[in-house]
């Protein structure tokens, strides 16, 4: 488990290092100055709020940090949209941002991640209360996101 954690971790410190190379290489015009700064606060704080998801304390703690890294991946999406659409840099250069972004939304909805939270007798406890996947999610990104085309309205917005 503390392995998968760790690689998790790595994964979101890597998706904000990405963003942090995106931010540095865009134009400097206002456009740019602004949808970068929201992009990289988005960006960062994605690994920033997954590291304390490990310290939950209930299950609904759990939920609750694990919704914030989400909201901030779709925060990170939209960013990144605007940045497309409005022709500071082309969509394709924002290919890989897209492809990482997908695959930590898809970790985060996944069914293993179900929470096995016991009570115990102290305050916190030192236990985990994720279980995560026990192979690595790449055949199952797509059933995750094939899930998502049958509900429009709740899945993420592609660049």
């Amino acid at each position: 488990m503390e392995n998968k954690q760790q690689a998790l971790k790595q994964q979101t410190r890597k998706f904000a290092v990405c963003i942090l190379h995106l931010f540095q290489s865009l134009p400097k015009s206002k456009e740019g100055r602004v949808l970068g700064r929201q992009l990289l606060r988005a960006g960062t704080a994605v690994a920033a709020n997954f590291r304390v998801v490990w310290q939950a304390r209930s299950p609904a703690e759990l939920i609750a940090r694990v919704d914030v890294v989400a909201e901030k991946i779709n925060e990170v999406i939209l960013c990144a949209n605007l940045i497309a659409d409005g022709g500071i840099v082309p969509p394709q250069r924002l290919s890989d941002l897209q492809k990482e972004s997908d695959e930590l939304l898809a970790i985060l909805a996944a069914p293993q991640l179900t929470t096995k939270f016991q009570l115990p007798t102290g305050l916190a406890s030192n236990q985990p209360i994720l279980k995560l996947p026990d192979e690595p999610m790449d055949g199952r990104i797509e059933v995750a996101m094939a899930r998502s085309a049958d509900f429009p309205e709740l899945s993420a917005p592609h660049l």
